[in-house]
């Protein structure tokens, strides 16, 4: 995902990825975050909660958090993402918003 953004590479001798433009980035990622709130929410609801909070892709500073693998099981409703940013604390946080803006965006749907 990162690569494919930001069409850089990893420098294989200090593991440093740099986007094509020599910027190091990092990301962090979520294999899955389920919450029964997030049925009441539409997959556009999900994106505009993204695009809202300013988490989508920014192609000038190359940041972004990537939504995929929306999924229902049972009564949850959930997600995957990975959060690019130029350091990790910074992707970290990145996540962590946009995991509050859903629960933001389904509490007002309630």
């Amino acid at each position: 995902m990162l690569q494919g953004l930001t069409g850089g590479a990893t420098d294989s001798d200090t593991g440093v990825y740099s986007t094509a433009r020599g910027e190091p980035k990092c990301y962090t990622s979520t294999d899955q975050v389920m919450s029964p709130a997030y049925g009441q929410l539409t997959a556009d609801r999900l994106f505009d909660a993204v695009s809202g909070h300013e988490l989508h892709f920014d192609h000038i500073r190359q940041l972004a958090v990537v939504l995929h693998k929306l999924s229902a099981r049972g009564d949850s409703v959930g997600f995957a993402a990975e959060a690019i940013a130029d350091s990790r604390e910074e992707a970290d946080a990145r996540l962590a918003r946009t995991v509050a803006a859903f629960d933001q965006a389904a509490g007002r749907a309630s």
